[in-house]
């Protein structure tokens, strides 16, 4: 089983913003700033593609989401997305065992299954990557007031 989650590095769309994310309330880094198109393939079946997400929303609220599955058994995503036909995607997921089904419910209805651990260690690797990517082109988040700790 394999787990591709990426997005392309677009500095002028991260940019795309009419605020500053350096000085932007929390909730807008969230849910309306630093988008970037994200990608989130498992066992070659294209969950999302090519959809423009908000980086910090994904890798903050839905990774703890994700964290929390084991407990929680069902989780449906609200992502906020920049989509000519819809503005959010949603993604479902529910744990089977020691496996999450996980099924896009917006645009092709895509679904797969896969371990539990190769989902949650490939969504944390992809934080990683969003982390230092916003740090390299925004330095100065990680003092932001609302969500400056979350880049410790």
């Amino acid at each position: 089983m394999s787990v591709i989650f990426r997005f392309i590095r677009d500095p002028e769309k991260l940019r795309a913003g009419s605020e500053d994310p350096t000085v932007a309330e929390g909730w807008e880094l969230e849910v309306l700033l630093l988008h970037q198109q994200v990608d989130l393939i498992i066992d070659d079946v294209t969950i999302t593609t090519g959809h423009s997400i908000p980086l910090l929303f994904l890798t903050k609220f839905c990774l703890d989401q994700l964290r929390l599955l084991p407990s929680l058994r069902i989780a449906t995503l609200e992502i906020p997305a920049d989509n000519a036909k819809y503005d959010r995607l949603f993604l479902h997921l529910e744990m089977q065992n020691d496996h999450v089904s996980v099924r896009e419910r917006s645009f092709g209805k895509a679904s797969a299954t896969v371990p539990y651990e190769q989902l949650l260690t490939a969504w944390e690797r992809f934080a990683d990557e969003a982390k230092a990517y916003l740090l390299s082109e925004f330095p100065d988040l990680r003092i932001h007031p609302e969500v400056g700790g979350w880049f410790d």
